[in-house]
């Protein structure tokens, strides 16, 4: 599949990353297009797995921007659902046991939004 096509589209597609200062949606642009190459092997399932990758960055943008306010039951099933969105992307999905989502929860609401990003796309990369 066409890598060029895939990452055009990433980085043309405007609600991505709406909520986010230009730095934070720059750091969250570029891991998602360095995961490009990695997950469209297969012609297949490129475009779905693109697909499924955006809806994760779409899915950090709606949360990181309301850690604050959000309570920590909510903040783990948002990471419960972005876990299985993970899975589409990378066929694989990211510790999503209670006690991880939990804890992970517990990291998020007290971090500034660049660090709850980081904490993000470390989680995601496990």
């Amino acid at each position: 599949m066409d890598e060029e096509l895939f990452t055009s589209r990433l980085l043309e597609t405007e609600n991505l990353t709406d909520n986010l200062e230009d730095d934070d949606a720059n750091t969250l642009l570029d891991w998602a297009v360095g995961q490009v190459k990695g997950i469209i092997g297969d012609p297949l399932t490129a475009g779905e797995r693109v697909n499924s990758l955006m809806a994760v960055v779409r899915k950090i943008n709606h949360l990181v921007p309301d850690l604050g306010v959000r309570s920590p039951q909510d903040i783990s099933a948002a990471l419960a659902d972005m876990a299985r969105t993970a899975d589409g992307a990378f066929g694989r999905t990211p510790p999503a046991g209670g006690a991880d989502l939990q804890n992970l929860a517990g990291k998020l609401r007290s971090a500034s939004t660049s660090e709850a990003i980081q904490s993000l796309l470390e989680w995601l990369g496990k």
